[in-house]
């Protein structure tokens, strides 16, 4: 969203590009500067910006000098944050954010300080939720956090609600017009900034906010539940700047040092000694190794050959944020050029090349699906694995707000302690997303034995909710009970169901707590809309009575803040450049866009005609827009043209022809008589008819 930057440049047009001279998206901010002193100023900053570069900084690409008769024109091609600014993203929460963010954004935000005292020599101005900005990054489950305005100069001038997360002793020295800094001033800030993420609101929600900085009034700590956070935020907001923690000392802070290592690891590659081959999947492999240092403990090593580092990476910082009893532990997370281990079933083309990850796990006894196949399970042992998952899962929902997307019997371990007792333990993150509000989700993930309906039609439904989990541990819990998968569990099956009304048509065995089953049953309700929620699951009689399930408690107190918003953009342009096409950039088609484009109108042209369009006609239309993605929207398509269309595409899976990234049709009316045509379409290939707007005739 280009709104975040509107508190980082107020006044200002900004026009948003995507070209491939840059290697992303970028903000060009044009300024004009008339006073000359100034004009010096600002040619020396923007020097110093081109010299900056730290993932928790916002990048300048170039900037240009243009001297004009009037002052001096500053042109910037400033890095785009396709997020939100930090004040906007909180007050859009309606619960607390998950302390994995409040970790990773706090680790980020004291990296980029650091940087700007050692690198820039600098004290940062002014720190403010208005001025740090947000963006989406694969490697990171959480979203990227970088600082705007870290060489602005503090005024006396500004609104108020920038000087309210300056420190009391800056403000005096504004009013007195002599400014003294030191780095206790961004440890205030910095302090400032936490304690808004927590609770969501400034440390004085009313009144004169300057004047009651000022004089000192007295802070309210205990509406952090978090004991090593509230700790940790008193030390930082001390008014006697003396008093106040250093930056040295926050480094070792306990919650700061254990935030660090859920991020960074600083293992290595022959730590471990080789055991034995445990497991084996499409993924690689699963080792059983000793540490060889340390605690020497048996640990699973699970290696991963990929391309994508970012994907393991974040898999395995998903895995280090969570620390729950019923939750697989991780250890350590590495990469190597090269196999660390090598067994006599290795052929020669596993040994050259290709990236290695290793996610060192503790070790389990085996999963729930190989113990079921193996052993008969009574009444009081399932309850007691619905129990356990259920506390795990509430923790992944509740307190790191992490949607699973691939539950099931194999990414459920068991491991017996050395008291005897079983402990369940929830494993496999490859596939889960954080959740820091409610969203929906349109990818189609999963596995499909377990996959909810709405998961499975995906492309035609448009998309679902953390939900789906619910129906996926429905599966597993109706498997345990029954020894049988769901009847109607395939794609087919399932389709007729949902287009007919028609409830999943379960069968269990006599004998079995009449209460559980009528969950399982809640849980395998095929129209989501009937399922039961999670919210209701975790307070269900039957979870917290008959189970007497134990929940981690997150009764963290949070408000909307009474701070205003972000100052809106006044006449913001944004604009898409067309540049041609390297590696895999990714041009857009849509008729609002592009609707004097010749190749795009070929497509358009087709999709209008009330008469059967021949194949040569269709391949020379999505010729014209191969490799791009095409939106066709409010259209109203004949019978025989989408027939037509419908036909080709099918005759492409023995014919392949070039065809766009994505095909999407958005607000279009199509004949009812081809709906079965349209759904098998939207599931084979990349072609997506929205389920909202789309109208049968």
């Amino acid at each position: 969203m280009i709104n975040a930057f509107s508190d980082v440049f107020p006044n200002q047009t900004l026009t948003y590009i995507q070209s491939t001279s840059f290697p992303t998206p970028v903000v060009i901010k044009d300024d004009m500067i008339k006073n000359p002193e100034e004009c010096k100023r600002i040619q020396l900053e923007r020097k110093l910006l081109l010299t900056i570069s730290h993932p928790n900084l916002l990048t300048y690409y170039s900037i240009v000098h243009l001297p004009r008769i009037d002052g001096l024109q500053v042109t910037s091609h400033i890095e785009y944050m396709d997020l939100l600014d930090l004040y906007t993203f909180i007050h859009g929460l309606s619960t607390p954010p998950p302390i994995s963010f409040i970790r990773y954004a706090l680790i980020q935000l004291l990296n980029g300080l650091q940087y700007i005292r050692t690198a820039c020599k600098s004290i940062l101005s002014s720190l403010t939720p208005y001025t740090i900005l947000l963006s989406n990054d694969d490697s990171m489950p959480l979203p990227r956090i970088k600082i705007s305005n870290f060489v602005h100069s503090i005024s006396p001038f500004q609104p108020y609600y920038k000087l309210a997360f300056a420190a009391p002793e800056l403000l005096w020295d504004l009013q007195w017009g002599t400014v003294n800094r030191h780095e206790k001033q961004d440890v205030w800030s910095l302090g400032m900034i936490l304690y808004f993420i927590i609770t969501g609101d400034h440390v004085f929600r009313k009144g004169d906010i300057i004047r009651e900085l000022m004089e000192h009034k007295e802070i309210i700590f205990s509406n952090i539940s978090n004991d090593e956070l509230r700790e940790l935020v008193s030390r930082m907001l001390v008014y006697d700047e003396n008093r106040r923690i250093t930056f040295q000392e926050l480094n070792n802070h306990n919650f700061i040092r254990a935030s660090k290592l859920l991020i960074y690891s600083n293992e290595g590659s022959h730590q471990y000694k080789f055991i034995r081959v445990i497991g084996e999947g499409h993924f690689g492999k699963v080792y059983e190794a000793q540490e060889l240092f340390g605690k020497k403990r048996m640990v699973a090593l699970k290696e991963i050959k990929s391309t994508n580092d970012n994907q393991v990476l974040r898999e395995s910082r998903i895995m280090r944020i969570c620390n729950h009893p019923n939750l697989v532990k991780i250890y350590d997370y590495f990469t190597s050029p090269y196999p660390i281990f090598v067994t006599e079933n290795d052929g020669d083309e596993e040994l050259n090349g290709g990236n290695y990850h290793y996610i060192v796990m503790e070790k389990c006894d085996c999963d729930l699906l190989t113990y079921c196949k193996e052993h008969s399970l009574s009444e009081i042992q399932i309850l007691e694995i619905f129990k356990q998952l259920v506390q795990g899962i509430h923790y992944l929902l509740r307190v790191e707000k992490i949607f699973h997307r691939d539950l099931k019997l194999e990414n459920f371990l068991l491991k017996r302690e050395i008291n005897g007792s079983v402990v369940v333990k929830i494993s496999d993150y490859g596939l889960s997303k954080i959740v820091v509000e409610q969203s929906l989700f349109e990818s189609c993930v999963g596995t499909p034995q377990y996959m909810a309906p709405e998961v499975s039609f995906v492309n035609l439904k448009g998309n679902y909710t953390i939900n789906a989990d619910m129906y996926s541990l429905g599966v597993c819990l109706y498997y345990l009970v029954s020894q049988r998968w769901p009847p109607i569990q395939n794609k087919d099956s399932l389709w007729i169901c949902i287009d007919s009304n028609i409830s999943n048509d379960l069968v269990f065995p006599d004998g079995f707590n009449k209460d559980f089953i009528y969950i399982i049953q809640q849980m395998l309700e095929i129209d989501v809309k009937k399922r039961i929620s999670w919210d209701e699951l975790f307070v269900h009689p039957f979870i917290t009575q008959k189970l007497q399930c134990v929940f981690v408690d997150i009764n963290q107190f949070f408000v909307k803040s009474l701070l205003p918003p972000p100052q809106a953009l006044i006449n913001a342009q944004k604009i898409k450049i067309s540049t041609p096409r390297v590696r895999h950039q990714r041009n857009d088609f849509s008729m609002e866009e592009d609707d004097d484009n010749d190749d795009f109108d070929k497509i358009i042209q087709c999709f209008k005609s009330n008469d059967e369009i021949f194949d040569d006609d269709w391949i020379e239309a999505l010729n014209a827009c191969k490799r791009r993605n095409v939106i066709i929207s409010s259209l109203r398509i004949s019978e025989d043209c989408l027939n037509s269309f419908l036909e080709f595409i099918k005759g492409t899976i023995t014919d392949p022809v070039e065809m766009p990234e994505t095909l999407k049709f958005e607000n279009c009316e199509i004949p009812s008589s081809l709906k079965k045509d349209v759904y098998y379409i939207s599931t084979h290939f990349d072609i997506v008819f929205d389920s909202i707007s789309t109208k049968f005739y």
